[in-house]
């Protein structure tokens, strides 16, 4: 994983099958791979969440809510705390940084 502002810099090695990165408002990095929810600090890599399948596209919201979709659930994280927003997906795309939708 490589960061490159303004200097290529490695933010974590070893990693397989990473598929997306968000940064937080914070600066805080998160990344999915191999069907974890994973942060970025210092080098190295610690598991925020387990999905149980591959985690497609990450959103933080600016409140902190941190947003991801499987290839059958899409789910919200709440101060820590998974909300299971849709079931029985099939294989969604796009970015979830584009929902408007709040939900409780």
């Amino acid at each position: 994983m490589l960061r490159f502002a303004p200097h290529r810099t490695v933010i974590a090695a070893g990693l397989t099958n990473a598929y997306s990165v968000a940064v937080a408002a914070s600066g805080q990095i998160f990344l999915s791979a191999n069907g974890r929810l994973l942060t970025l600090s210092h080098g190295r890599a610690t598991p925020v969440r387990g999905a149980g399948s591959d985690i497609g596209l990450i959103a933080i919201a600016q409140d902190g809510e941190i947003g991801y979709a499987t290839s059958t659930t899409a789910v919200v994280l709440r101060n820590g705390k998974a909300l299971v927003v849709a079931r029985g997906l099939g294989g969604p795309h796009g970015s979830p940084s584009r929902a408007t939708t709040r939900y409780s």
